[in-house]
């Protein structure tokens, strides 16, 4: 044992005492047995350079703190722990180490811990393996069935980093925090701050895996870095698909800038377009400043989002809080789950695709000048006027050059409320209106005047269909090309 200090234990290396007593412990089956036996450790510090708890070795403790023996060593862990473990009331102060990819690695299944406490890690905890994020063929793997009771992370910079896709982590009641500033209050003058405060504050960085989170909170308190990063994870494997990293909270607390965001895919494509990426249901907090999306997608994602009504996110909200631009099975962020912001709601859900909303408005858009006779065509509006839609997504739902209007997210209980304006015409106009879905005749309405309005109706209109509102008229006339004819649409997404 390396001993610096002959007469003062806490500066010992424990690493090979620590290891020898883990590995004492013999394995015969996963099953249960008497062999399934706890390694404790009396009061004090022990440090360590990285020790490995093999299968079915638990650790408990009467108030022992770990810490690195040499906090500038790099390794992949200072502890690791390889599956059927138990652990309770493990302290680890990583001491601001830069080096270390964790403190506590979890590289196996069925393990627990309870009431554990990482202090001043740059990365705390890691489940699954970091190697397969890069590697397609093992992209399928994962470590599940590990969870987190009471666990607190403090004064660090990223708490949990997942990878695989069989990859599951669940976290109940733990505290997860980001507090990037801790070092410079505790350490101002150590060499290694000037890296340690040039960290992205990524909170949570997940590759693939599924994590939930189950009451507790998480928190960092950057306008920049999102609380939840989700990565894509490549896969090779046929049954799986290239997927981002998935979060499910409830009843979580939350203190952040930007919530959830989708990082790049680099060479890769995302594949997945069943999963939700993101799911909240009861969450609460706080939302500081932030110049972005809170909730930012971006244009590679097409896995969903759902954020529920009772979710309630208060402070600095702004008029950006989501943008997705192709979650194929849609977005829903529930009307009252963000507050303060000073646009119509809607106009501050920047989505390709909404689900989830009633009497929701895609298409509102005036002043056709057609001239419409005998010969059925599709009504053509070529001026927007404002709809629930953001609008740099409401040219991919109506075409003001060919009038087809094609959803985006599968409709129910679909309105179409048509009025055209004939400068010209007389009482006795008659002007018949047909609603074409997929070259299908599915509603008609014959009105007389100068003024015709109808409202055409279909039950339901599946996503991509190409949906137009024919007219014909007797005699022709041409409409005037002002607001006053007008295309409205309204139904259930």
């Amino acid at each position: 044992m390396n001993k610096p200090d002959p007469n003062s234990p806490d500066t010992w290396d424990w690493t090979p005492a620590v290891q020898a007593a883990a590995d004492s412990i013999p394995f015969d089956d996963i099953a249960p047995s008497n062999k399934s036996l706890f390694l404790f450790f009396p009061p004090g510090q022990y440090r360590i350079t990285s020790v490995v708890f093999p299968e079915k070795v638990n650790v408990t403790t009467g108030g022992a703190v770990f810490r690195p023996f040499d906090r500038q060593a790099s390794l992949s862990h200072l502890m690791k722990f390889m599956g059927h473990n138990t652990c309770y009331d493990v302290t680890i102060d990583m001491e601001f180490a830069v080096d270390y990819a964790s403190a506590i690695w979890i590289r196996g299944r069925y393990t627990q811990f309870f009431g554990c406490v990482i202090w001043k890690a740059r990365y705390a905890w890691m489940t699954g393996d970091i190697a397969w994020s890069s590697d397609p063929s093992q992209g399928h793997l994962g470590d599940s069935e590990n969870i987190l009771h009471g666990c607190n992370t403090i004064w660090s910079i990223t708490v949990i980093r997942a990878y695989g896709q069989n990859t599951i982590l669940h976290l109940n009641d733990c505290l997860m925090y980001t507090l990037i500033s801790a070092m410079g209050q505790v350490e101002p003058d150590h060499p290694d701050l000037p890296y340690w405060n040039s960290t992205p504050e990524y909170t949570i960085i997940n590759c693939g895996a599924l994590i939930y989170f189950n009451g507790g909170a998480v928190c960092n308190f950057s306008g920049v870095s999102p609380i939840f990063l989700s990565q894509i994870q490549p896969v090779s494997n046929p049954a799986y698909k290239n997927s981002f990293g998935r979060f499910y909270s409830k009843n979580t607390h939350m203190e952040i800038g930007v919530l959830f965001r989708c990082d790049s895919v680099g060479s890769y494509t995302a594949d997945d377009n069943s999963t939700r990426c993101l799911e909240l249901s009861g969450c609460h907090g706080y939302m500081a400043s932030t110049g972005g999306n809170r909730i930012d997608l971006g244009s590679a994602c097409k896995q969903s989002v759902w954020v529920s009504d009772d979710c309630n996110f208060y402070g600095n909200i702004g008029n950006n809080i989501i943008y997705s631009a192709n979650a194929s099975a849609g977005v829903h962020v529930g009307a009252n789950s963000f507050s303060n912001y000073d646009v119509d709601y809607f106009q501050a859900l920047h989505i390709a695709r909404p689900v989830g909303y009633e009497n929701f408005c895609p298409v509102n858009v005036t002043s056709s000048g057609q001239t419409i006779n005998s010969t059925s065509s599709p009504v053509i509006m070529t001026s927007r006027d404002s709809s629930d839609l953001w609008i740099s997504f409401e040219v991919d739902w109506y075409s003001t050059s060919s009038g087809s209007f094609t959803p985006k997210s599968n409709m129910r209980n679909v309105s179409f409320i048509i009025s055209l304006l004939y400068p010209s015409g007389a009482q006795s106009d008659m002007t018949t209106y047909f609603l074409i879905v997929d070259g299908v005749e599915v509603d008609v309405c014959t009105v007389y005047g100068a003024t015709p309005r109808a409202t055409l109706r279909a039950r339901s209109i599946r996503a991509g269909s190409i949906v137009t509102v024919n007219a014909t008229c007797t005699p022709p006339r041409a409409a005037s090309g002002s607001i006053s004819s007008r295309l409205t649409v309204f139904g259930n997404v």
